[in-house]
């Protein structure tokens, strides 16, 4: 017996841990099964879906009361949690249109979107139905979502009124407040008021589903714990250092009233002294407060600094008075809670100078400690003040960190008389010593860059100097041949030509006499005609050395006159197909030459093979290309056989190959022959 009441009590303890976990632990579907799927009844567990489970569309039944509408849909609480329900149209039985307060049960399918919601496809109305008790939100649970549809209420002070909402003082800070349902204009009395507000809470959201930072309450209302004082400066008055005694009707949310001499003012923020003790203040409308002014402030205190911090604070002057003498910070350590809102003044060494847009900022080093000091630019400007200067700066003491001791500071700095100078830097710095380092650096390597640009200038102009030299030795050579040329043509002309005129004169002369015996008149006669035929080389000769014809109109004038004399005595016609204006390029003699033979040798083939009755000589310029075609209609040949020995092709495409052209020749029995010439011809040819 003994045993069992030893461990009755361990045996009660386990019984009781075991409900309690049964109790505390969600089921993961408390359902009624229907057919396959189960229905969920409870919106606990609506809101518990994941994403991916919710748009299965699974079967809901729930009881609740209606707390709210949100467009087109309506929000229904029960005794677990809230859901957002959609209304595709009016799915109440009978004539009864659901409304806010009803207590219905309500059938439909899960979906998703900011958070799982129902789809309402049925719905009943069971009657009146009673508000839940609102849940009071922390500050985290307000921005994270997770109290999204649910009957919340929020406690603060108004301090600000908008048309749509407000800004509310809480214990946490200051929250944003959109009220989607109520009119706030003409609630003006709430300005300053205690309340709290009561409504369906649901974070707001852009575009993409993504909460944005302001909060936003459906089926608001208010409740007015206190109203906004008639006259706040009458609460009693009280010192700094008060707000850190006990007192039993200590609370963030009551006004305390403090008096102080205005000492600075950075970033909407005020620093005031109250005999020793620092403090800030956050003014509730903006006031234009001067360094030196006495002021009395009535707000909200704000312990999370490391001074106290009046928040919404109204003000009022009451007098103008010297600014107090800087107290001297310890460069043993400088980094207290109590130099937090203070005038100090520190030596310290002045190690750069800038400028942002609030106006100019001193990097200054005092012991083993860096610290910023800065000057707006509305309060003047500092002149003559040189990196390396020893300094006594004043100034109201900015402690920076995160957590509730000081990590750095910063000195706000009233006028450039708030700055003595101690000792100035002496001239010879090492950063002058550097800068001169530098200056005869690049006076180095400007002048060596200079002499191998020079260098390179002069390389450059050798180089065309040696070209032009050797242009110009070669104009003077082919000036000199050029000369030759035409000297030469000239006494081919005039000496050989002549002589052989006169021969075949001669020989037509003697051939004619009655006298003449018919085998010397026949001499004479083929005597004549090699004369002739040697005047007519002589004159392709005289052509090709002359250099007055080096040009693509010479070319095509003499390929004219040679077309003319080809078939003048020929039953063959040959019609010309040349450009109108053909570009004035000049040929060198060997492509003049080497052309000319070809289209020749081309022609010849057309008056001795082609048995042809037309002919056709093309000429024609494209894009830099010479084009020459010679085309018949004769009996044509098998172009297989345009190797063999005697027809001419060969020589006609070894001239094409000497001046990088391209030749091919057309052609089939009874088809005529089609023979073409092209060459790429530059300006700078001749």
């Amino acid at each position: 017996m003994s045993k069992i009441w030893t461990w009755l009590p361990f045996m009660m303890l386990t019984i009781c841990w075991c409900n309690i976990t049964e109790a505390e632990e969600l089921p993961k579907t408390e359902t009624v099964q229907t057919n396959t799927r189960p229905v969920i009844t409870q919106a606990i567990h609506v809101k518990s879906l994941s994403r991916e489970e919710a748009k299965k569309n699974l079967p809901v039944k729930i009881r609740g009361v209606i707390t709210a509408r949100l467009g087109y849909g309506f929000v229904i609480q029960d005794e677990t949690w809230s859901v957002f329900m959609r209304l595709k149209n009016n799915i109440m039985d009978g004539d009864h249109r659901p409304e806010v307060g009803d207590f219905v049960e309500i059938e439909g399918v899960t979906d998703v979107g900011y958070a799982p919601y129902i789809t309402a496809e049925r719905g009943v109305y069971l009657g009146a139905g009673i508000f839940p008790k609102p849940l009071k939100p922390s500050w985290d649970e307000l921005f994270n979502g997770s109290m999204d549809t649910q009957y919340v209420e929020i406690e603060g002070v108004v301090s600000r009124i908008e048309q749509d909402g407000l800004t509310l003082l809480t214990r946490a800070g200051k929250i944003r407040i959109e009220l989607v349902d109520e009119n706030m204009d003409n609630r003006i009395e709430l300005d300053g008021a205690r309340i709290r507000i009561r409504g369906v809470f649901s974070p707001a959201r852009g575009g993409d589903l993504m909460m944005v930072p302001r909060l936003r309450l459906s089926t608001a209302s208010i409740i007015v714990d206190q109203p906004a004082p008639e006259s706040p400066f009458e609460i009693p008055l009280k010192h700094a250092e008060d707000l850190f005694l006990f007192d039993v009707q200590a609370d963030l949310l009551r006004r305390v009233r403090l008096s102080g001499k205005v000492l600075q003012e950075w970033n909407g923020q005020h620093f005031l002294l109250d005999e020793d003790n620092g403090f800030r203040a956050e003014l509730k409308t903006p006031e234009k407060l001067h360094p030196g002014d006495l002021v009395e402030l009535v707000g909200f205190p704000d312990f999370s600094g490391f001074s106290p911090v009046l928040l919404d604070a109204l003000v009022r002057k009451t007098g103008t008075s010297a600014l107090p003498a800087a107290q001297p910070l310890s460069t043993d350590n400088p980094l207290l809670r109590n130099n937090d809102a203070k005038r100090v003044r520190v030596e310290s060494d002045l190690t750069g100078i800038s400028e942002d847009r609030n106006g100019q900022v001193l990097e200054l080093r005092a012991g083993n400690r860096w610290f910023i000091a800065r000057l707006k630019s509305s309060d003047g400007r500092l002149k003559d003040i040189l990196p390396g200067s020893r300094l006594l700066v004043s100034g109201t003491y900015i402690g920076k960190g995160s957590g509730r001791d000081v990590e750095s500071f910063e000195l706000l700095l009233n006028s450039p008389a708030d700055i003595t100078v101690l000792k100035r830097p002496s001239w010879w710095t090492a950063q002058h010593a550097l800068n001169l380092a530098g200056a005869l650096a690049l006076f180095g390597i400007g002048s060596l860059s200079w002499i191998i640009m020079l260098r390179r200038q002069v390389d450059t102009r050798t180089r065309q100097l040696a070209v032009e030299i050797h242009r110009r030795e070669q104009t003077e050579q082919r000036r000199a041949l050029e000369e030759e040329r035409t000297r030469i043509a000239q006494d081919l002309h005039d000496d050989l030509g002549a002589t052989l005129t006169e021969i075949r004169f001669l020989t037509a002369v003697g051939s004619v006499g009655t006298d003449v015996a018919p085998e010397i008149r026949d001499q004479f006669m083929e005597v004549s005609e090699k004369s002739r035929q040697m005047v007519a080389s002589l004159d392709e000769i005289v052509w090709a050395v002359n250099p007055e014809n080096d040009s693509l109109m010479g070319l095509e004038s003499y390929l004219h006159h040679v077309v003319d004399e080809f078939f003048r005595r020929s039953p063959i016609r040959c019609r010309l197909d040349v450009d109108d204006a053909l570009p004035e390029i000049a040929l060198h003699s060997d492509v003049r030459h080497n052309l000319y033979l070809a289209v020749r040798e081309a022609l010849n083939n057309v008056a001795k093979h082609s048995y042809a009755t037309e002919a056709w000589l093309r000429i024609h310029w494209k894009a830099g290309i010479l084009c020459m075609t010679v085309e018949d209609n004769g009996c044509g040949f098998c172009a297989e056989e345009e190797e063999s020995p005697g027809n001419g092709l060969r020589n006609m495409r070894r001239r094409l190959d000497k001046l990088s052209g391209h030749f091919e020749c057309e052609s089939s029995p009874g088809t005529g022959t089609i023979c073409r010439m092209s060459v790429r011809l530059e300006k700078s040819e001749r």
